[in-house]
């Protein structure tokens, strides 16, 4: 009889589970954000061509509280080659990063997601500072 040991993955802090579930209010889903793909998703993105898109910005503030600032970019999916990119009214592009492409999720009716079909979680940097479209140049 042959035994097989399987090796545990590393743990993910509980904090950053509590923040990004109450920043979304996704529940029992999502582990962390751009965890990059999960359990078996299909690495073809095709089925979002066309379709309206979030991607919510999540910068972690305290890990101990659970305290998260969150900034959306919305517009249209354009699937090209692999790569997926947020394409808003204003023409700006996105190219969302493959390692948050095991984020995509449909709208879970959260108010934050406003009227996207579909959503990714992006982690920042926790240097990065999120300023408003009136603040650019």
């Amino acid at each position: 009889m042959t035994i097989l040991r399987i090796p545990q993955a590393a743990p993910v802090q509980q904090s950053t589970i509590r923040a990004t579930e109450a920043a979304c209010g996704i529940r029992k889903r999502l582990l962390f954000c751009g965890n990059g793909p999960r359990f078996g998703m299909s690495q073809s993105l095709v089925y979002l061509e066309g379709r309206r898109f979030c991607v919510v910005f999540v910068k972690v503030l305290d890990t101990t509280e659970g305290k998260v600032q969150l900034r959306c970019l919305r517009g249209r999916a354009d699937v090209r080659g692999g790569r997926l990119d947020v394409v808003t009214g204003g023409g700006a592009v996105f190219s969302v990063p493959s390692s948050a492409h095991g984020s995509i999720q449909p709208n879970d009716g959260t108010a934050l997601l406003k009227d996207a079909e579909y959503f990714a979680l992006v982690r920042v940097d926790d240097t990065m500072d999120f300023v408003s479209p009136d603040d650019m140049d």
